[in-house]
């Protein structure tokens, strides 16, 4: 019964069992508080909670009053409780914290290493959950025992700083680290520009440590690696290339370099969080370069990585083009950092910088495949398919193979052309594992392409397949190819415009009167005879009818020029082009060509489609 002295008699004695075991936890605490504080001592660094671990566990001593501390019945709750008491007194005391964080690291990695054991589907993984719910409340109380010291309470010394940014990584609190990184550099703990530098570093390690320990990971084959912020595998220092007996260091900073190249980084998705963090971190690695004449170059390419993620493609071209100078300290040029290059000068609209540097990337890197396919790229953009022909070739010289790539296949399409016959272009569409890439291409790098009808598309595809019979002399290829193009034209020409127009007169009778008057006029005649007998138009009568209709008040012609200033306003600027293409195909029937430069025709046809509505 409740209140009986039964009852109070259980209760002192629970009392006096639970006091014991409070004090005893206590004692064992203290102990090992000792052994932390020896290892302590007047250190240049503070050693972190996991090389205070490590040193524990490879001495037996350590090792014995690190586990003492930890007994493995006594409950997670008891143990934080102890901790907690033990900070409240001596927030301040660095063997105090080291020891509490070591032991509450140490329940932590425990609790990990319990999951191993478990399965996540059946019976198991209700078992499963509890740790999973137990590690994530470690995790937390982590990070309320690095808190229990506010950053303005941290002794103003960078040697503490240093060792309570660890402390913040390890708990994942980077708000406090952040916090810790602009106090020290207000109270100028370091020289100018070093806190920056390394507050950049540690930004840029935010947003890409995971995929760097990816990278690691599958570059030196082992899946176990880690090199998260919170394996305290990176310091808060900056790292230099050939520092003797540092052989690791080194090996970080040629991570961070390898990591600043942004060559995959195309289809990249970030969010907004993660670039303003690049940002800031592009403020203070520009900050440091300003301030540290000899920086390491391997934060040029950290900088180069956050101006691309940024969109601030020309600022992240010019750290890559500064890594590319022929100077002492410097690394050899890589791939990537060509491909990085490239990249910020494509992505940043800059064509012709980007043509060079993928022209000396060919003569540097014989063997690289793939660079001449790119310059094909830039030429087909540009609209230069002599010039696609041309790369192409040297890509096949180099990789053979690449004749089975389709996007190849697609760009060779666009560099020749052999006959166009209707006969040649139906086997083509049929048969030819052409036809579909090419059209694939033409969508992807010229928007006017999916405005076309399937008729004016068919034509342009024809054209640019034809591209792949290479044994044609040059000239007889570049010549089919344009009347191919011509041919859309004026189907695009007789579509948009011309049968639109027909369909406005049609739809007003008193124009509908006027056209069928026109017929007699020999000036409007034949515009006449397409609007009221749906009558056929050739490209050149086309032509005459929008140079006449220019200057002439015959009423059908008037209200032409009207109606088009209306609906496709920048028709009538091109007419010269339209005279051209005119003037080129009219011989194309004779063995004689007019000399024109074909691709000159080619690139008018394209102004002219690209100037329809």
């Amino acid at each position: 019964m409740n209140g009986s002295p039964d009852s109070a008699h259980s209760s002192a004695d629970a009392a006096k069992v639970v006091r014991p075991e409070q004090e005893e936890l206590r004692a064992k605490l203290h102990e090992w508080i000792l052994w932390v504080r020896e290892r302590i001592g007047s250190a240049d660094d503070i050693p972190s909670v996991l090389d205070i671990f490590r040193a524990a566990i490879d001495d037996s001593s350590g090792k014995e009053l690190l586990f003492a501390a930890v007994p493995g019945g006594t409950s997670r709750e008891k143990l934080e409780s102890c901790w907690g008491d033990e900070l409240t007194q001596t927030p301040a005391d660095l063997a105090v914290r080291a020891a509490v964080l070591c032991c509450a690291w140490w329940k932590l990695a425990v609790l990990e290493s319990e999951l191993l054991d478990w399965s996540d589907s059946g019976d198991e993984a209700f078992i499963r959950s509890g740790i999973e719910d137990g590690c994530t409340r470690a995790r937390q109380a982590i990070g309320f025992l690095v808190r229990f010291l506010p950053v303005e309470e941290c002794a103003r010394t960078w040697r503490d700083f240093r060792w309570e940014i660890l402390n913040s990584y390890l708990a994942h609190d980077w708000d406090r680290a952040a916090h810790l990184y602009n106090r020290a550099e207000d109270l100028r703990l370091k020289p100018a520009g070093e806190i920056a530098v390394v507050r950049g570093q540690f930004r840029f390690l935010c947003v890409f440590d995971d995929r760097i320990q990816e990278n690691a990971r599958r570059t030196l084959k082992d899946d176990r690696l880690r090199l998260g912020l919170d394996t305290l595998s990176w310091e808060p220092r900056i790292y230099g290339p050939n520092v003797a007996g540092e052989d690791l260091n080194e090996l970080l900073g040629q991570i961070l370099y390898t990591n600043g190249m942004c060559d995959g980084d195309r289809q990249l998705i970030l969010r907004d969080s993660d670039k303003a963090l690049l940002l800031d971190a592009a403020h203070d690695l520009e900050k440091g370069f300003q301030l540290i004449p000899n920086l390491p170059y391997f934060y040029r390419g950290v900088l180069g990585r956050c101006f691309y993620c940024v969109g601030r493609f020309h600022d992240a071209a010019e750290q890559y083009c500064a890594l590319l100078q022929s100077e002492t300290g410097l690394p050899k040029p890589s791939a990537r950092l060509f491909a990085s290059l490239n990249l910020s000068y494509r992505q940043g609209g800059e064509s012709a910088c980007a043509k060079e540097i993928l022209e000396r990337w060919a003569r540097e890197f014989p063997g690289e495949k793939g660079v001449y396919l790119q310059l094909a790229e830039l030429e087909a953009q540009s609209g230069d398919y002599h010039g696609v022909g041309e790369y192409l070739r040297k890509e096949m010289e180099r990789n053979p193979a690449v004749d089975t790539d389709w996007k190849l296949s697609a760009l060779l399409a666009l560099g020749a052309t052999q006959d166009t016959s209707e006969a040649i272009k139906n086997e083509l569409k049929e048969n030819s594992d052409l036809w579909n890439p090419v059209c694939s291409m033409l969508s992807e790098y010229w928007a006017p392409f999916s405005k076309l009808g399937e008729k004016g598309r068919e034509k342009w595809t024809f054209g640019m397949v034809l591209a792949s019979s290479s044994g044609l002399p040059e000239r007889m290829r570049l010549n089919e190819a344009a009347v191919a193009c011509i041919g859309a034209v004026e189907i695009e020409f007789r579509d948009r415009v011309f049968s639109k127009y027909r369909e406005h007169v049609l739809g007003h009778g008193s124009l509908k009167t006027t056209a069928e008057s026109g017929l007699r006029n020999p000036r409007s005649s034949k515009l006449c005879q397409f609007l009221v007998h749906d009558g056929s138009l050739t490209l050149g009568e086309m032509a005459v009818i929008l140079k006449v209709c220019g200057r002439d008040d015959e009423p059908v012609l008037r209200d032409l020029r009207n109606w088009i200033s209306r609906t496709q306003s920048r028709v009538m600027k091109n007419l010269d082009n339209l005279q051209a293409l005119v003037a080129f195909r009219n011989p194309a029937v004779h063995e004689n060509r007019i000399e024109v430069n074909p691709k000159q025709i080619i690139q008018s046809c394209r102004t002219i489609i690209e100037a329809l509505n």
